[in-house]
């Protein structure tokens, strides 16, 4: 049904994937290590922008595929929210602050391509 013989193959789960790695880097380190809380939720987040696309594509189904990959957008901007609250909280500096939102960039333009693509209904998995 779509162009990726695989999930893997996707690009904006591949940038997610990235994105998912910094968040765990950035949030192991200092005073964000210690905070059960947003640490937990930056990386719940963080995840869900990946599974969200995987789990879409494995519906086989383009519509729920769509739904998917719009609800993994949205999850962008609640981590890039929670990025706020760490640097709010002296957790994260500026530098890292700017490296994940980079990334959390990146992976939305990947996003914003792929439902587009789906929409267009050119995104078909091989048989």
């Amino acid at each position: 049904m779509y162009d990726f013989e695989k999930f893997e193959d996707i690009p904006a789960w591949q940038e997610a994937r990235e994105m998912v790695n910094l968040v765990y880097q950035y949030t192991a380190e200092g005073a964000w290590a210690l905070d059960d809380v947003l640490r937990h939720e930056v990386r719940e987040s963080a995840i869900g922008v990946l599974t969200k696309i995987a789990n879409g594509y494995g519906k086989d189904d383009a519509i729920e595929f769509r739904k998917m990959v719009s609800s993994s957008r949205g999850l962008i901007f609640v981590v890039k929210t929670l990025l706020y609250v760490a640097v709010d909280q002296e957790f994260l500096d500026q530098n890292g602050f700017d490296r994940i939102s980079a990334a959390l960039e990146s992976t939305l333009r990947l996003i914003d391509l792929l439902a587009s693509q789906l929409k267009r209904g050119s995104s078909r998995r091989r048989e």
